[in-house]
């Protein structure tokens, strides 16, 4: 489990560093490359940031961070096709067959805002109508209403290089 980080965070890069080594079951690592699992990003629209997620790494926030140290552990990566749907009475139209990497702004039923990168898998909607799209975040499959997504927009994809990237 690999841990690197980007961007200016409340604390000195090597502090936290220090902390995911000694306190959980991760390592930190200076770049992001193909086996990195999480990028934490102080923001989530830089080049850097998409490198990461078309890497297949989670990326997070220091909030996230701070909670995974708290408990001495990162999740392991889910893979993505283990997944069942959680929403049994959404009817799904759409499987994406060839998914892109969407930079996404959300707002859940309780006004929480949360900005991730996603790759869509498929689009559906319930008996009331309501459309929904699947996406996976590097951690695992989520349910999305189209209707809270404040902004969704794709990702330039290039075929990731086998190196690592400052």
């Amino acid at each position: 489990m690999t841990v690197a980080i980007t961007g200016t965070l409340s604390k000195p890069r090597e502090e936290f560093a220090t902390r995911i080594d000694s306190t959980s079951n991760a390592r930190f690592v200076t770049k992001v490359a193909g086996d990195t699992d999480y990028l934490v990003a102080a923001r989530f629209d830089t080049a850097k940031a998409r490198k990461a997620a078309i890497f297949g790494a989670t990326i997070i926030t220091e909030q996230d961070l701070e909670s995974f140290l708290t408990d001495g552990y990162f999740p392991p990566r889910a893979h993505r096709d283990t997944h069942v749907s959680n929403w049994p009475e959404i009817t799904w139209t759409e499987v994406v067959a060839d998914p892109y990497i969407y930079l996404v702004e959300y707002e859940d039923a309780g006004g929480d805002k949360s900005i991730r990168y996603v790759t869509v898998t498929m689009r559906g909607r319930n008996q009331q109508g309501i459309e929904y799209f699947e996406a996976f975040d590097g951690l695992a499959k989520k349910t999305f209403r189209v209707d809270r997504v404040i902004s969704m927009k794709k990702v330039a994809i290039s075929e990731p290089e086998s190196k690592a990237v400052n």
